[in-house]
C-alpha cells in the first residue's frame, strides 16, 4: 500500500514538473509572416520591414494592420505575438515556406500567411503634376507546423494609386492592396484549407481532380453499399479535393475505415478510377486522386 501511495505521489510531483511548453493549447488562429518592401528615394536603398524582425517587441507593418482588419471583419483570428523567444534563424525578411510554416507551429498558429508585399514608385504624370505608387503582393498559405511545407494556395494582389506626392500615394495604395488581400485570403479561410482548418477524429476520404458530379454520385453511391458503410456525406470541399466522411454521427475504428479505402482502391468504375496517394500528407485525410480510363475499342 505504502509502495502505491508513493507511486501516486511520485507521478503528481512529475506533472506538476512538466514545462509550460508541453500543455499548450490547441492551435488556433494565422499568423502572418509579410515582408513589407518600399523602394527607396533618389537611389537610396529599399525600406524593408517585418514586425518578426524584434519578436521581444513585435510592431506589425502598416500593411499588416489593415489585412488583420479586414480578417477580422470576416471572423478570422489573426495571431498576435507577445515575448516571443523566436530564434535568429527565423528573424529573416521574406522567410521561408518551410521555416513560416515551423514558426508558425511553435507560436501556436493554425495556418500561416507568408509572403511580400512591394511598393515602387512610378514616372511622374507631368501635365497633371502626380506621383504614382505601384504594389504587387504575392503571399502563400501554409500549414502551421507541416513538415513538408507546401503552400496550399497562392495570392497575388496588384494595385497602383497617384497623389500630390509619394506619401499619400503610398499610403492609398498599401491601403487598397492591404485591404483586398486581406479579403481574398479570409474568404479562402472561411472556407476551410482542408485538412489544415477542419479536424476530425477519424480519416476522411479525400477525392481529388473530381471534374463531375456524376463521378462524385457514383463513389457515394459504392461506398453505402459496402456492408460497413450505413451513410456518406461531404465533410468539407477546398483546394481541388472533397472530403468525405462514412458513417457520420458515428466514431468508426482504423480497421473498418481501413477496410473501406482497400475496397474503394480496388474497384472498377465506369470511365475512371480512383488511385490512392501513397505520398500523401495528413493522417487525417487518405487521398484519392481520379483518373479518366479510355474506353477501349476493336
Amino acid at each position: 500500500m505504502r509502495s502505491l501511495v508513493a507511486l501516486v505521489l511520485l507521478l503528481f510531483g512529475v506533472a506538476l514538473a512538466l514545462p509550460v511548453s508541453a500543455q499548450q493549447a490547441p492551435a488556433k488562429g494565422v499568423l502572418l509572416l509579410m515582408t513589407e518592401e518600399v523602394e527607396g528615394q533618389g537611389g537610396a536603398k529599399p525600406a524593408v520591414n517585418f514586425w518578426w524582425s524584434t519578436p521581444n517587441a513585435p510592431s506589425w507593418t502598416a500593411s499588416d494592420k489593415v489585412v488583420i482588419e479586414a480578417l477580422k471583419s470576416q471572423g478570422m483570428e489573426a495571431v498576435v505575438v507577445r515575448d516571443a523567444n523566436i530564434s535568429r534563424i527565423y528573424r529573416t525578411a521574406n522567410i521561408s515556406l518551410a521555416n513560416a510554416a515551423t514558426l508558425g507551429g511553435l507560436l501556436g498558429a493554425e495556418r500561416v500567411i507568408v509572403g511580400q508585399i512591394r511598393y515602387r514608385t512610378l514616372a511622374a504624370v507631368e501635365p497633371l503634376n502626380l506621383v504614382g505608387v505601384e504594389a504587387y503582393a504575392a503571399v502563400h498559405l501554409v500549414a502551421a507546423g507541416a513538415a513538408d511545407a507546401d503552400s496550399l494556395k497562392r495570392f497575388t494582389v496588384e494595385r497602383q494609386s497617384f497623389g500630390a506626392d509619394a506619401t499619400s500615394a503610398l499610403e492609398d495604395v498599401r491601403g487598397q492592396t492591404a485591404q483586398a488581400l486581406g479579403l481574398l485570403m479570409g474568404k479562402t479561410l472561411i472556407k476551410g484549407a482542408g485538412p489544415v482548418g477542419v479536424t476530425s477524429k477519424e480519416r476522411l476520404i479525400g477525392l481529388r481532380n473530381v471534374e463531375s458530379a456524376q463521378v462524385l454520385d457514383a463513389i457515394k453511391k459504392f461506398l453505402v453499399e459496402i456492408e460497413v458503410v450505413e451513410a456518406v456525406r461531404e465533410r468539407w470541399a477546398s483546394e481541388g479535393i472533397i472530403a468525405l466522411e462514412i458513417n457520420p454521427g458515428a466514431l468508426d475504428g482504423e480497421d473498418r475505415i481501413e477496410y473501406v479505402l482497400r475496397v474503394l482502391e480496388n474497384h472498377s468504375f465506369d470511365g475512371f478510377r480512383v488511385v490512392r496517394n501513397s505520398g500523401q500528407r495528413s493522417a487525417n485525410l487518405a487521398e484519392f486522386f481520379i483518373e479518366r480510363v479510355q474506353a477501349e475499342g476493336f
